[in-house]
């Protein structure tokens, strides 16, 4: 009978002993054999991904849905809506996949417990919270401190929180691009942010940008080798000008020299300690020093 050929596809494993596509099988049979436990357990026991194929009647079977997410903790996704709210599930779902807390009720999503066991997998999950969670001083202020970059799910509220923000910079310098606009201009906690990254500078506020002693902490505590999101290129107009700070900044990362003035990309001294660190640097020379003889065999000669 048809239970029978459906229960034998599921166990079926094709010729080089791979189990065969029983997710499928499940989806195209009948809305009574879907509704058949053994025949969903077997499926789920072989790919809990058939789940979504389940009857109604199944996806709210305590046992079956309880198995499948202990497996997998995203086919919370294909419970019923009881048992996304039913505790004990909820938990199982978020301790094997802690992003199930997406799917869960909003009464759970609004557990301390549960979503602290969500946010300690990985403080992404912090955008599953309740509002409530979300602004809640004490429970972010324990998620920012291990994952900083988190204090974008905060509340509003929060992230106008001066020891909140704080404590987030500390652990991630560009958490600074959440904080509220007041705290972006204050200086204690830009220094913190740029000490930390100085590619943190981009979300300082203007002010702070023409600040020389907060660009100095960026340029000299931005990423060596990365071309992108380099300190200097946030600085203000007036500083990109200046030559000591220009001058760090390339001592730091040769390719802070596209973003000199065009005055200082045609400073020799500046220029020869460019392409000295990285060759590649030569192409935001002036065109003057680019075909500067003394200039090039430097940029062309091999590094160590």
């Amino acid at each position: 009978n048809d239970r029978e050929i459906v229960l034998d596809a599921i166990n079926q494993n094709d010729e080089n002993g791979y189990a065969s596509d029983f997710v499928s099988v499940l989806e195209f049979a009948s809305e009574e054999l879907q509704n058949d436990p053994d025949i969903v357990k077997a499926a789920i026991a072989k790919d809990v991904k058939a789940l979504q194929y389940a009857s109604k009647e199944l996806q709210n079977d305590r046992e079956i849905v309880k198995a499948a997410v202990t497996q997998a903790g995203h086919t919370l996704e294909y419970a019923s809506e009881e048992l996304q709210n039913d505790r004990e599930i909820v938990t199982l779902a978020v301790t094997n996949y802690g992003m199930a807390l997406q799917y869960a009720s909003k009464e759970l999503q609004n557990d301390r417990d549960i979503v602290k066991i969500a946010v300690t997998q990985s403080g992404y999950n912090l955008q599953y919270a309740s509002k409530e969670l979300q602004g809640d001083r004490e429970f972010v202020k324990i998620v920012v401190t291990n994952h900083g970059w988190t204090l974008q799910y905060a509340s509003e509220e929060l992230q106008g929180d001066r020891d909140i923000v704080e404590i987030a910079v500390t652990n991630y310098g560009q958490a600074l691009e959440y904080a509220s606009k007041e705290l972006q201009g204050d200086r204690e906690i830009v220094k913190i942010a740029v000490t930390n990254d100085g590619s943190a500078l981009q979300y300082a506020s203007k002010e702070l940008q023409g600040d020389r002693e907060i660009v100095t902490l960026a340029v000299t505590n931005g990423n060596y080798h990365c071309k992108r999101f380099i300190p200097l290129q946030y600085a203000s107009k007036e500083l990109q000008n200046d030559r000591e700070l220009v001058k760090l900044a390339v001592l730091h990362n040769s390719h802070a020299l596209q973003y000199a003035s065009k005055e200082l990309q045609n400073d020799r001294e500046i220029v020869k300690i460019a392409v000295t660190n990285d060759g590649s640097a030569l192409h935001y020379a002036s065109e003057e020093l680019r075909g500067d003889r003394e200039i090039v065999k430097i940029a062309v000669t091999p590094k160590r």
